[in-house]
């Protein structure tokens, strides 16, 4: 198998989708294959979505990013989460960047 069809169960990761977050924001100078193209824009969409509902979560999962925050702000805000904290790389990216955005902008 290949493409999306060979990923599993640990495509959701942070574990896996890390090195493709970074190179979202770094954007080397190489010219991505479709995949890493893909995968980039995943874990862009991931941060992105749970940035935008993160204000109406429920309380024990909520964040309240400022108005000023861009994606690229989440990006480097679930990255950073992600590397100081290794021992949950097996948690899905939505939970992780769920948990980054509420360590980094709690609610009031």
């Amino acid at each position: 198998m290949t493409g999306a069809h060979a990923q599993g169960k640990d495509d959701v990761t942070g574990n896996f989708y890390l090195p493709y977050c970074r190179s979202f924001l770094e954007k080397a100078l190489v010219v991505p294959t479709p995949m890493q193209t893909m995968n980039e824009g995943m874990c862009a969409g991931v941060v992105y979505s749970i940035r935008v509902v993160a204000p109406f979560l429920s309380p024990n999962m909520r964040s309240c990013p400022p108005d000023a925050a861009n994606l690229k702000q989440a990006m480097r805000v679930t990255i950073s989460f992600i590397e100081r904290n290794p021992q949950w790389l097996n948690l899905q990216l939505t939970v992780l960047a769920t948990m980054a955005l509420r360590d980094a902008w709690p609610c009031p």
